[in-house]
């Protein structure tokens, strides 16, 4: 039996959550078709719901958070911020684990710039060699043609376990309810640390029970050797690897550790999220975006909860156990945000009434994206395979493994190119091999993301003193309103006027991108690795363009604003990869 998850499904949207019948709270589930016009987060089914809210939703509307020129902390308190005095920068803060994604999704195939129309008929095997989450997964596959009737064989990987751990619930979930159950679960499971206690119970009630199985079955087993176990759930099927003690130890992701209560759950979280010595860096980054976001990310930062502002929180009041399984840590860097894994345009444009609540934009964008993903997966031949192992292991374990000559019509290997991952020169000679020929299929693809080799190279070139100020500065007028006398400090001693620090934040995205990057391609001998293993970079991308996240001199006013509200830097490369012949 499948429980009733549809309260979660679609949220009540009238921000009056307080309203009471009696002594006992009763949550207004009328359809909300007002906003408030001040500062659009949320929305009511009636201007008497609205009033009644007033005393609780002013709190939001006259939050400092909100005033069109927010003043950070270190502004009221009349001191220098923490990363502009002497000492080392804190770049970042919190566990080095990335449970969601940095950059965001993208559909590996893109079938329309590619295979095109005969793509319907036509099987494909994709590789995802560092998955991370499996939004690049869930995008491809809600990429494939309506009328798909092939067969699409994926293999995921990722070295991390808990990475691993998550997909293979939120997959299990995909499969074993339905789109409509599964959603919900999926979305919560991601990305909020409490949960309903009824998608917790669910979990553990209907998917954990598949994985205790497998451990009744190996527990006689060399702990060392790989276990795989294919599941097949409505006809399809999941096959999972792993070592024996790591099946045990994913028993442990579908239940709530012992003790562990929700308060003591977001204590832990916000010993992260709020730590008193990150003040300064979430007022710098709360500083560049717009009140309705920022007051959007900051109550992300407090509850962690992603659902519509105006949405009720009462029933998540369980932790979520994928992030808890050590109860004295929250696993990720607080800087760590699930639109960073998402394209701020195609997310938007799901916006609820209340136009400027972004992480309600992003869970409508989410839940509708996830049915797709849910109704594909149960419809069509999809045979999804999960690993946990080190990349460059991949090619001896599908030897060993009886897939030695399956060949992939696209490799997806995220960052694992950078010099401080596996390299250039390893992952050619890891994967290029497993990359389908052109005489099997001519749009056959092989993705690298750089991250770092735009700052490598910046270093070798001499560094920033070598950037143009004047230049750029000249470029950065177009997009920001600037008065000149008032940047002077910036080249002086350090100034902790918050637009200067904006307008300095700024510079990097103008340098010259691809001058460091020849840099760096020059550094590696690219032309000379790609020759050793008989391949090429593609003189025209077809999945994604080489610079996704940079101002170009067509980005307008609006476009540039996005791109300093997200993560993303600019000097992201994608680097597209073909056989010679």
């Amino acid at each position: 039996m499948s429980p009733d998850l549809s309260a979660f499904l679609n949220p009540d949207l009238c921000a009056n959550t307080a309203r009471k019948i009696g002594n006992q709270l009763a949550l207004c589930q009328n359809v909300a078709t007002n906003t408030c016009a001040k500062c659009k987060l949320v929305q009511y089914c009636s201007k008497g719901c609205q009033t009644a809210d007033w005393k609780i939703h002013q709190k939001t509307c006259k939050s400092p958070l909100m005033k069109e020129q927010y003043e950070p902390r270190w502004v009221q308190e009349g001191r220098l911020p923490l990363f502009m005095r002497t000492g080392p920068d804190l770049v970042s803060f919190g566990a080095n684990k990335y449970l969601w994604g940095n950059v965001p999704a993208l559909d590996i195939l893109n079938i329309k710039d590619n295979e095109g129309i005969r793509a319907v008929d036509q099987d494909f095997t994709l590789l995802f060699a560092a998955s991370g989450d499996i939004r690049n997964l869930v995008k491809t596959i809600v990429g494939l043609p309506e009328n798909y009737r092939a067969k699409c064989e994926v293999i995921c990987n990722d070295w991390d376990f808990p990475i691993v751990a998550r997909n293979a619930i939120m997959l299990l979930a995909a499969l074993r309810f339905e789109p409509e159950t599964a959603v919900p679960i999926m979305i919560h499971i991601w990305y909020s640390a409490l949960l309903p206690a009824r998608i917790a119970q669910a979990v553990e009630d209907c998917l954990l029970p598949y994985i205790d199985d497998v451990c009744t079955k190996v527990k006689d087993k060399d702990a060392s050797s790989l276990l795989g176990k294919t599941f097949k759930i409505r006809g399809r099927s999941l096959r999972l690897v792993l070592k024996k003690g790591e099946w045990f130890r994913l028993c442990g992701f579908f239940k709530i550790p012992a003790g562990l209560r929700a308060i003591d759950a977001q204590s832990v979280r916000q010993r992260t999220m709020m730590a008193p010595e990150r003040v300064d860096y979430v007022d710098r980054a709360l500083y560049r975006q717009s009140p309705a976001i920022r007051m959007g990310m900051y109550r992300f930062r407090v509850d962690g909860v992603l659902l519509p502002f105006g949405a009720s929180r009462k029933d998540f009041d369980t932790p979520n156990p994928t992030f808890y399984q050590d109860q004295n840590i929250w696993p990720m860097k607080d800087s760590a945000d699930p639109l960073s894994g998402w394209n701020y345009c195609e997310y938007i444009k799901h916006a609820p009434i209340a136009r400027d609540d972004v992480y309600g934009s992003l869970f409508f964008f989410l839940r509708d994206l996830l049915l797709q993903f849910c109704r594909r997966l149960q419809s069509r031949d999809m045979r999804i395979q999960l690993l946990n192992m080190d990349a460059q292991g991949l090619p001896i374990y599908l030897k060993e493994a009886g897939q030695g000559k399956v060949l992939f019509d696209r490799i997806e290997l995220a960052n694992i190119c950078d010099r401080g991952y596996i390299g250039p020169e390893n992952t050619l000679l890891t994967f290029s091999p497993l990359l389908k020929p052109k005489n099997q299929n001519p749009k056959a693809t092989m993705l690298m993301l750089f991250l770092n080799a735009v700052q490598e190279g910046e270093r070798l070139s001499g560094g920033p003193s070598s950037v143009d100020f004047p230049s750029i500065l000249g470029k950065l007028k177009k997009y920001i309103r600037i008065d000149e006398f008032k940047l002077l400090p910036i080249f002086g001693p350090g100034s902790g006027n918050p637009e200067l620090v904006r307008i300095t934040s700024c510079f990097s995205m103008f340098a010259d991108f691809d001058k460091y990057f020849r840099r760096f391609l020059r550094d590696v001998r690219m032309d000379q690795l790609a020759k050793k293993f008989g391949m090429r970079i593609k003189n025209q991308h077809s999945i994604i363009e080489p610079w996704p996240f940079r101002v170009t001199n067509n980005t307008t006013k609006h476009e540039f604003e996005i791109l300093c509200a997200a993560n993303t830097i600019g000097h992201e490369r994608y680097v597209e990869w073909e056989k010679l012949g």
